[in-house]
């Protein structure tokens, strides 16, 4: 198998999100056996590319529902009551789905784009429970297709989707609508540099590359601690009333099933960015991109302005990992450097070495 013809379609596969098997023999015509083919599809479906016939190409993926009368519907999916919130329903496939994996939530819910598809997903747990739920959502993506992100929290009783006395009409959502949005986004970060100094607020800052001339060396391997950094006591604060490691964590949070199963494309979905010094909503995929690509990064939390990230594999070299600290700390107003990039350079690179735990916050 030719690796340069399996790389540019892995490429083509993670900016669409999926593949059709006509791509996929047109790439490799000369694999009929079995075996090898049904290999192949299992490395392409490591990558988080889903597999679709043509006719599927674009179409969001399907669940059959087993409940062909919606019950109740649930509201409450923005925040930020700006926006009219889409009808929230059942669906007992997905939920029992969720319930034999041991996903321990309260109330649950789908935003549907047809009697039987669903778009996001959304369901509220126990705070101290959040980061073990991610983590079993995370493992979770190659069967559900989404990728989960903790979206907030609240304090007191679990009420955020109430039942009404009148079902009304069932409210379907622009789920094709909101996907060609999110793909013409990534067209639009397509066409950008992924380097942070080209990025708009750091020309107009005048910001300049770093460029280091030293003589490169091979890092250690840095393992992450999975149990301990997804515990309550590591260092994810999306499940806290606020930022310090002392502050209660919430009664209950709310996790966000995407329509995606890559976590980068989360940002085209929920476009971030683009206020003060926060780079773009382009700039940010792309730049996201690069980060899952090199360094498998992936996203855990969500906020209005900042997020954090899990970072299974970070820099093995060192001026890759100089690099990535020029990228963070010109990228982000606050990261896991702080304002500046106090300190020595070998500390800076042992620091980012074994740095599995990142976040970038905007005022």
């Amino acid at each position: 198998m030719d690796d340069s013809v399996f790389n540019a379609l892995i490429a083509h596969g993670l900016r669409t999100g999926s593949l059709t098997y006509d791509e996929v023999n047109e790439a490799f015509p000369g694999i009929t056996d079995p075996e090898r083919l049904a290999e192949l599809q299992e490395q392409i479906e490591s990558h988080g590319i889903t597999l679709v016939d043509s006719d599927d190409e674009g179409e969001i993926a399907v669940l059959p529902s087993s409940a062909p009368e919606v019950e109740m519907v649930l509201k409450g999916f923005y925040d930020d009551g700006t926006s009219e919130a889409p009808g929230f329903y059942p669906h007992p496939t997905f939920e029992e789905l969720l319930r034999r994996h041991g996903i321990p939530f309260g109330k649950f819910g789908c935003t549907m784009a047809d009697a039987s598809t669903i778009h996001f997903a959304r369901l509220r747990v126990p705070g101290v429970r959040a980061l073990e739920t991610w983590w079993k959502l995370r493992q979770l993506v190659p069967e559900t297709g989404r990728w989960p992100v903790i979206r907030g929290g609240r304090n007191g009783q679990q009420v955020l989707w109430p039942e009404i006395d009148e079902l009304p009409a069932t409210k379907f959502v622009d789920a094709v609508g909101h996907r060609e949005s999110a793909m013409q986004l990534l067209a639009e970060a397509d066409r950008i540099s992924q380097t942070p100094w080209t990025f708009r607020a750091m020309i107009a800052r005048g910001i300049l590359p770093h460029f280091d001339n030293s003589a490169d060396s091979e890092l250690a391997i840095s393992v992450p601690r999975v149990e301990e950094m997804f515990s309550n006591d590591g260092p994810f604060r999306g499940i806290r009333d606020a930022g310090g490691d002392d502050w209660p964590i919430y009664d209950f949070v709310d996790i966000v099933l995407e329509p995606t199963a890559i976590p980068w494309q989360v940002f085209a979905y929920h476009p971030f960015g683009g206020w003060n010094d926060a780079p773009w909503p382009d700039e940010q995929l792309v730049m996201h991109r690069h980060w899952h690509e090199r360094y498998g990064a992936e996203l855990v939390c969500m906020n209005s302005d900042w997020y954090e990230m899990f970072v299974p594999r970070p820099p093995r070299s060192r001026h890759e990992a100089l690099a990535l600290i020029d990228e963070m700390t010109n990228f982000g107003e606050e990261t896991i450097f702080g304002y500046s990039r106090g300190g020595s350079e070998d500390s800076l690179v042992e620091q980012i070495r074994t740095a599995h735990y990142w976040y970038f916050w905007w005022d």
